[in-house]
């Protein structure tokens, strides 16, 4: 099989750098594929003929083009070293002499060639040149970068346009309307606090798909058959326990005050907390009606039982608006949120559930009209333990650590893994990122090189660290000094180090994978086709970095390995799972590494903790990380609309070296978290009515399983498939598969693939009769109940 082209290579690069949803590439990605399709001989050197240009070109080209989306989203392909470092564009680093000169003149030689009348740096990626594009259609007219290059190459050609502002972010946008359902998490904090309850029920439904690293996205969270099963269930037991001691949840006395009063009372207050806004006179008379339809024939606690259970499936209960009041919206289309909506959004985003009292007061007066009334309600809920939880489920998150649970073991090479080991790792994550924000200097800094972790003395033992000193018993975690112990800051916890090794040993891949992507924020592709993606054989004569020096000498696999390779290599003194060790069975190791391909953080380093510092001092990671906090807080992926509003909070938090809770308080102030803009919808659908299925009748007629048509047969998994990327020649599909069944399953999954499979990670196939079926890898080939996995391939048409 013929290898990969560079180009196309360049394109499966960035297929993770934006995802509007599971169908489609979008957004800012596609001026990435713009520059990824090869255009020809190179020009445009010393010079380009042809531009006529503005006097401030390279201000508009600085703060337009090159910052917001060239540098943040093609610099790690499109620099000499990069996969794409033989296409006509290759980025100069920030810091060599004249580099944005020089990256202006390649732009503007792409931007004169001309073909069919139209740009190539258009034409290309919109799919509207004569030879198509290595990239397929993913830059399509009327997005706003497209808008932004076009305009580019309209002052580039013909000197026209240069009135326009050469900041790119002058107007901040918000996003658009949404209705957003409440995660697996949020579902079990929501019923906790609103019923009194613990509850379980949210982590047992299916697993959240993880889009830009989160599993809050909203465009990922809809109501399958499956998941609508699940609350309904979910539903009606809980409303039989919420009974089993009436006064928990009743604010009246239906005997003193007369069961129908009674329960319409109960009817208004719980439903304001369950639907996060006052219920309409329609919502009080219907729900009243199924009370007293149930009532009527079993009796006054079946009534509100009834209730319970059908509001907990109403989707105002699954559902958080972001939708306002489109009938006010401004001549810009830009709608201000309600205060609920507002109070809502400030308590599912610091601290992960409902109002709490003070909220919904808030909310009622209408006190969350003016930033600063905003502000001071952020502030006191970042001031309450509540949002520690937030804080570490984020850094879960952040690093993948979530992943900890499944992360394979070679029980041989490691029998001390185990559950407790695993949970203590987890705990001293959770406890040092509580501590750097709340009582260090709380900032992104501190997390990465801090001199300290909290440890118990078993795991301190574990680590070959000294006891804390103030432990109570061998469980008891305290404050460690890590100073000589090769550890520092978070990326050295047994946690990230666990999770991001190998079966039955270290990973220099994963792990500096891990920095590239979620530190750096420059996506990786999965090996090229035709590259088999094996680690290195075992071999006892050789350490890790020797066996995998064989990276930097295939040409298919150096380009990127050289991006990865020389920071993972900073980890080498810590085993598969978390343990310094000096040598490597009697071999030296060599901790050095290097980052190339970053914009502003380049050098050379000897070891995790020196990497630690410089990761501590970029721009690119203050920048990074702000950016994930954006993706998280609102849900949403930082493309599109929001792209410069990701810059913008980036560009303050890296200029203001502002700490995480500081951070947290900026996003509550900026133009996204009060307001929404108003699309217009497409004809026939209510933006507001209903969602992903559910429906609104308290009665049974909607609800969140409701829903027309034969189901089918029931299978006992579900499948939900993702495209990646798509080339025209090829493309790239994810599948993850979750077991719905109440029994293990070992999976096998036909499908109809569209082409030849060239590349295939964690399943195997055959084909048979035209159909591919897969089959798990070792690791994944059983999955318990509700148990999801994923598996990927690259197929050529």
């Amino acid at each position: 099989m013929k290898p990969q082209s560079k180009n196309v290579g360049a394109m499966a690069m960035l297929r993770k750098v934006f995802r509007s949803n599971s169908l489609r590439i979008t957004g800012a990605l596609a001026l990435t594929a713009a520059f990824a399709g090869c255009l020809g001989e190179e020009d445009g050197k010393g010079g380009v003929p042809g531009v006529v240009g503005c006097p401030d070109d390279l201000a508009f080209f600085q703060n337009n083009v090159y910052e917001p989306l060239l540098e943040k989203k093609c610099f790690v392909c499109h620099s000499e070293t990069g996969m794409a470092g033989g296409s006509r564009l290759v980025l100069a680093p920030r810091g060599e002499p004249g580099a944005l000169e020089k990256n202006l003149e390649v732009a503007r030689a792409l931007a004169v060639d001309q073909k069919g009348g139209l740009s190539a740096l258009l034409s290309r990626p919109s799919g509207q040149h004569p030879n198509g594009h290595p990239g397929g259609t993913i830059f399509e007219p009327g997005t706003p970068e497209y808008a932004t290059l076009s305009l580019f190459v309209t002052r580039t050609t013909r000197g026209e346009g240069c009135a326009a502002p050469s900041a790119a972010c002058t107007t901040v946008q918000p996003g658009p309307r949404v209705l957003r359902r409440l995660t697996r998490s949020e579902y079990d904090a929501t019923i906790r606090d609103l019923v009194g309850i613990p509850s379980e029920w949210g982590a047992s439904f299916v697993p959240d798909i993880v889009i830009g690293g989160f599993d809050n996205n909203e465009d990922a969270l809809r109501v399958s058959p499956l998941f609508a099963d699940q609350v309904r269930r979910a539903a009606e037991e809980i409303a039989t326990l919420a009974l089993t001691n009436p006064s928990s949840v009743l604010p009246c006395d239906p005997v003193a005050d007369g069961p129908e009063a009674c329960a319409e009372t109960f009817i208004e207050t719980f439903g304001k907390r369950a639907f996060r806004r006052p219920l309409g006179a329609d919502d009080t008379t219907r729900y009243l009606a199924l009370y007293q339809t149930i009532a009527t024939k079993e009796g006054f606690s079946e009534g509100i039982e009834a209730v319970i259970a059908a509001m907990l499936q109403s989707p105002h209960f699954l559902y958080r608006t972001e939708l306002g009041d489109a009938s006010l919206a401004a001549e810009d289309g830009r709608v201000r949120l309600t205060p609920h909506e507002i109070a809502t959004e400030l308590s599912y985003m610091l601290w992960g559930t409902m109002p709490d009292a003070e909220l919904f007061a808030a909310a009622d007066a209408n006190t969350l009209a003016t930033p600063e009334q905003i502000e001071a309600q952020a502030k006191r809920l970042l001031q309450d333990p509540r949002s520690d939880e937030i804080l570490e489920r984020f850094a879960v998150a952040w690093l993948e650590l979530d992943r900890i649970e499944a992360a394979p073991k070679d029980a041989a090479t490691y029998p001390q893994w185990n559950a407790e080991l695993r949970a203590s790792m987890i705990e001293e994550t959770r406890l040092f990122v509580r501590h750097v924000i709340r009582n260090g200097e709380g900032t992104i800094a501190e997390l990465l090189d801090a001199p300290y972790t909290f440890t118990s003395p078993k795991l301190a033992a574990y680590y070959g660290l000294p006891a804390p000193a103030d432990a109570q018993d061998e469980n008891d975690f305290g404050l460690v000094d890590l100073a000589g112990s090769g550890r520092a800051g978070i990326l050295t916890h047994g946690s990230v180090l666990a999770t991001h090794g190998k079966p039955a040993g270290s990973s220099p891949v994963h792990r500096g994978k891990l920095v590239r992507e979620r530190l750096l924020c420059q996506p990786l592709p999965p090996p090229p086709p035709g590259v088999v993606a094996e680690p290195p054989p075992i071999d006892p004569t050789k350490s890790t970095r020797e066996r995998y020096a064989a990276h930097t000498t295939v040409p298919l696999c150096k380009s990127c390995h050289d991006l990865v390779d020389p920071i993972g290599f900073a980890f080498e003194h810590f085993d598969g799972i978390g343990r310094y060790r000096a040598d490597e069975g009697g071999l030296p190791i060599d901790a050095s590494g290097e980052i190339l391909s970053a914009p502003s953080t380049t050098g050379t380093f000897e070891g995790a903790p020196a990497l630690a510092s410089v990761l501590a001092g970029s721009a690119d990671v203050q920048g990074c990380y702000a950016r994930s906090w954006l993706r998280y807080a609102y849900g949403q992926l930082d493309e599109g609309r929001l792209a410069c509003l990701s810059s913008q909070v980036a560009d303050d938090f890296q200029n203001g070296n502002l700490r995480v809770l500081d951070l947290l308080v900026a996003l509550t102030r900026t133009s996204h978290f009060t307001e929404r803009v108003a699309d217009p919808p497409e004809p026939g659908v209510d933006p507001g009515a209903g969602a992903g299925g559910a429906g609104g009748d308290p009665t049974g007629s909607g609800g969140a399983g409701a829903g027309g048509g034969d189901p089918g047969p029931t299978l006992p998994y579900a499948v939900a498939t993702t495209v990646d990327s798509d080339w025209g020649g090829g493309y790239q599909l994810t599948v993850q598969v979750t077991n719905i069944g109440k029994e293990p399953l070992t999976w096998s999954i036909p499908m109809n693939v569209d082409g030849t499979i060239a590349n295939i990670w964690n399943a195997s196939y055959t084909v048979t009769d035209g159909t591919t079926h897969f089959v798990g890898a070792e690791h994944n080939a059983v999955l318990a109940p509700g148990q999801a996995t994923s598996f990927g391939f690259v197929a050529n048409r």
